[in-house]
């Protein structure tokens, strides 16, 4: 299965968990929201430690 199969698998499976979920259309999409919120903090956390030396440095050079 490749990345395109892979994205229309998980967009797939999304929709149907979104669907069969007996809320009200708002109540949806405040909790879609949610976990786009939740998927962009683990992507800042996950690139953040590869941040981090850089940071240090320019930490640094103020110092000095």
């Amino acid at each position: 299965m490749n990345d395109n199969e892979k994205v229309a698998a998980l967009q797939e499976q999304l929709l149907q968990g979104v669907n069969a979920a007996a809320l009200p259309l708002a109540v949806k999409a405040m909790a879609l929201e949610n976990l786009l919120l939740r998927v962009r903090l683990a992507m800042d956390a996950a690139k953040a430690p590869a941040e981090e030396p850089a940071a240090a440095q320019e930490g640094a050079a103020h110092d000095a």
